[in-house]
């Protein structure tokens, strides 16, 4: 009988321990992100620290990831989508796995400032946490281009307007290769409000930007063009957003350009990537302490210190060099913060209508 009893605590214990280690996640975490964004020597800190092997893998295109997703991947355990319209849109399709707060002890560190707009688009913050913000705006290169009361970059009115923007025509404009933020500023711009004719709207932006096409030179979201596109002196006026217009000035002035940076004042938009966990994931719990890491404040620091992006941990700012501390591009002040707005997702049949309208545009068509 002795021996019977032995062996019956042994076959507990071993399914015991096999259910134990079935709940401990093999030491590995799969990372989908944009280009640029991480500090380097912060996934190394993160891998010391917690033991866990981080895969990276890199987009350049929010389309890229957002494929992925819809196809239901299990290959990645964070990703980084941009807040609107694709996070937006991919919380409606329920591609996200639910976050979990009481894994998240540092969640308390993120700024409400940047979890309110964020809440308009996911409910209780639920499939996301904010990591980095930012402005959009135009960078400009101040030995061609003259500031003044007549050519003014801090309002639409003069970007919008052909008789202005076509002094410029020869040293290159570029905007920015996403048309819900231009129709949407576009939108703001001429007056219309949520309850306006999505229609009329279109026409209207369709009339403002074929007036200024013949002025543009290209259209482009790839950071590193647009960045290389002033530097290299084939543009002098680009649509930019913040990091990458910050890194453009510090790049431009070891070079002995001089670069400066404009916010519209008619509509100040806004931009954040956020973690989120896909719904297939194949390592959650390591995906959770991923992301509380990456909100730890000194951890936050490192990352604004090295992508020049302004953290959703607003606490770190005091850990940043005072430099950066003042940058106006990096840190705008609250007058500009307070009209912060995110884009809204649009309904689908009037994404792809303006997605035919922009290919149209862009095609000089």
């Amino acid at each position: 009988m002795k021996f019977y009893r032995y062996i019956f605590l042994l076959f507990i214990g071993t399914v015991l321990f096999s259910n134990k280690a079935c709940a401990e996640e093999e030491k590995v975490l799969y990372l989908y992100y944009w280009a640029n964004s991480i500090d380097d020597k912060v996934i190394t800190q993160f891998e010391k620290e917690t033991g866990i092997k981080v895969h990276r893998d890199y987009y350049d295109t929010e389309e890229v990831l957002e494929s992925k997703l819809l196809s239901g991947t299990n290959l990645y355990d964070v990703v980084m989508p941009s807040a609107s319209p694709y996070y937006a849109r991919e919380v409606a399709l329920n591609v996200y796995r639910p976050i979990d707060k009481s894994l998240l002890p540092n969640w308390h560190l993120l700024s409400p400032m940047i979890l309110k707009p964020l809440a308009q688009i996911d409910p209780q913050n639920k499939f996301g946490a904010p990591y980095s913000w930012g402005t959009t705006g135009f960078v400009y290169d101040k030995d061609i281009v003259k500031i003044s009361q007549s050519f003014d970059l801090q309002t639409l009115a003069t970007i919008l307007n052909p008789e202005k923007i076509q002094q410029y025509a020869n040293c290159g404009i570029m905007l920015l290769d996403n048309p819900q933020d231009m129709f949407e500023a576009v939108s703001v711009f001429l007056g219309y409000d949520q309850g306006s004719k999505n229609e009329e709207k279109i026409r209207a932006f369709e009339s403002k930007i074929q007036n200024i096409r013949p002025h543009v030179k290209a259209f482009s979201s790839n950071a590193d063009k647009m960045i290389s596109s002033l530097i290299l002196g084939e543009t002098c006026i680009v649509q930019m957003w913040s990091g990458e217009a910050l890194r453009a000035i510090e790049i431009a002035k070891k070079t002995g350009k001089d670069l400066g940076f404009a916010l519209p004042k008619e509509h100040v938009g806004a931009w954040c990537d956020l973690f989120a966990i896909p719904k297939n994931a194949r390592y959650p719990k390591n995906a959770h302490k991923f992301i509380n890491f990456m909100m730890r404040t000194d951890i936050a620091a490192m990352n604004t210190k090295a992508t020049r992006m302004a953290s959703a941990n607003f606490n770190s700012k005091k850990l940043l060099p005072l430099a950066l501390q003042k940058n106006k591009v990096l840190f705008p002040d609250h007058t500009i913060l307070d009209k912060l707005k995110l884009s809204q997702a649009l309904p689908l049949k009037l994404e792809r209508k303006l997605i035919r309208l922009w290919s149209n545009i862009k095609a000089n068509r």
